[in-house]
């Protein structure tokens, strides 16, 4: 039985650590990201580079990648509250769509018009 919890060519990680990491990245799939790196570390190698410090290397990536996973997740979750930006107040290119939006619901109604209107933008039929 193997002593590590997770066991690449490079990246071999004791309970301890594995966990420890589970916890501090919580926007990012660990096991997805240990086996990207990985391989990254181990095509280093291969080109003769050196991955002696890989577990200080595969901390700093993994922070960016989780800091970067945590915008988007959080980005992701104000758009669907209503596209507010990070100070709370709608983008300026959320309130034209809008007002395009409505302008064109209106001009429809006026002359009988049917449109669709995909979350992406308008088609008009």
């Amino acid at each position: 039985m193997s002593e590590y919890v997770f066991e690449g060519e490079i990246i071999k990680l004791a309970a301890k650590d594995f966990y420890k990491w589970q916890d501090m990245y919580k926007h990012i799939n660990l096991v997805e990201e240990l086996q990207q790196l990985d391989m990254e570390l181990d095509a280093k190698r291969m080109e003769g580079g050196n991955v002696k410090k890989w577990f200080s290397e595969c901390i700093a990536r993994l922070n960016g990648r989780n800091k970067r996973a945590e915008r988007f997740n959080r980005g992701s979750n104000q758009q669907s509250n209503g596209s507010y930006s990070s100070s709370g107040k709608v983008g300026h290119a959320d309130r034209t769509r809008a007002q395009a939006d409505a302008a064109l619901q209106r001009i429809d109604r006026e002359n009988d018009y049917s449109s669709v209107y995909p979350p992406s933008g308008f088609i008009r039929q």
